[in-house]
């Protein structure tokens, strides 16, 4: 009988595993920017845009009902400051910048990927045109002495919920 139980216990969280697996399932798409040299990878029903407005490229989930406001986006874009010498300084001054451009800005959290490809920082700060709160992660990379910022964005109310996929954007980046 105990063997029973444990076999419908062992085969009901097969069941819920796969099922959340499949609830959170999204496709993937790359884009490759040969000019720019990355390819990212973003999801498949996400509009993508490039060059946007000096950025390197904007895209941003579709719109689920008419006149929505707060649309999940990600943008990446080149630093341009030529005196950066170090992924680590170009974190440094990333935070200190924040808190200079963003008078309420607050570091929530940080880390470094894995081999230190990139460190990432979770803030949130209220826009200032919108008064909105919003809630970035934002992804620092270096290559070939050039430095990129990958900024994902979300109003603090559902960034828990773009997280995960933010983070396979953010994971999905290389530079050709």
């Amino acid at each position: 009988m105990r063997k029973f139980y444990f076999n419908c216990l062992l085969l009901l969280t097969v069941l819920l595993q796969s099922t959340s697996i499949v609830m959170h399932a999204q496709e993937f798409v790359a884009y490759t920017d040969n000019q720019q040299h990355f390819k990212i990878k973003l999801p498949a029903d996400w509009k993508y845009m490039a060059p946007y407005k000096g950025n390197l490229f904007l895209a941003h989930r579709p719109m689920s009902a008419a006149g929505e406001k707060k649309v999940e986006n990600v943008v990446l874009s080149i630093i341009s400051d030529t005196s950066l010498k170090s992924l680590e300084q170009t974190v440094t001054n990333f935070g200190l910048a924040q808190k200079i451009i963003n008078k309420d800005y607050e570091g929530l959290e940080q880390g470094k990927a894995t081999k230190g490809r990139y460190y990432w920082i979770v803030n949130r700060h209220t826009k200032e045109d919108t008064h909105e709160l919003i809630q970035n992660l934002s992804v620092l990379y270096g290559h070939k002495g050039k430095y990129y910022i990958l900024q994902c964005t979300a109003s603090a109310a559902t960034f828990e919920a773009y997280r995960k996929i933010f983070m396979q954007i953010a994971d999905s980046i290389q530079f050709l």
